[in-house]
């Protein structure tokens, strides 16, 4: 959530357009074509990535028991294996998401390589 003083922005998307076009020169968020692709991979990140975490994350919102939470985590590590290799096929050999330079794409897909990391995805399902 950010509030500009004017706007209290809510979603990842909208906060990162608006801080990109705050800073034009540092072509975050590039215009034309490129923008079309950045806007296809921040929605990417945030409607697909992001989302296929959850079952890991918060098995317990998504079943009761025990047994039923462990296999919601199993269900989304194997799922999440299936999108990080759609990313990396988006990626290919590139080491930034678009036009050959450091993007917010980039920022925003750092966190979840960072969520990678993070005990309940390197359990063993």
């Amino acid at each position: 959530m950010l509030d500009t003083g004017s706007a209290l922005l809510t979603e990842n998307i909208a906060i990162q357009t608006f801080i990109a076009d705050l800073v034009p020169g540092q072509q975050l968020l590039p215009g034309s074509l490129a923008r079309a692709e950045a806007m296809a991979w921040l929605s990417l990140l945030s409607s697909t990535v992001h989302i296929a975490f959850r079952p890991i994350f918060r098995s317990n919102r998504l079943a009761s028991t025990k047994a039923g939470q462990a296999d919601v985590a199993a269900t989304g590590r194997r799922k999440l294996d299936d999108i990080f290799d759609k990313v990396d096929a988006l990626l290919g050999d590139r080491c930034w998401a678009i036009g050959g330079r450091f993007t917010l794409c980039d920022s925003y897909l750092a966190v979840y390589v960072g969520w990678l990391d993070r005990p309940a995805i390197a359990a063993p399902p």
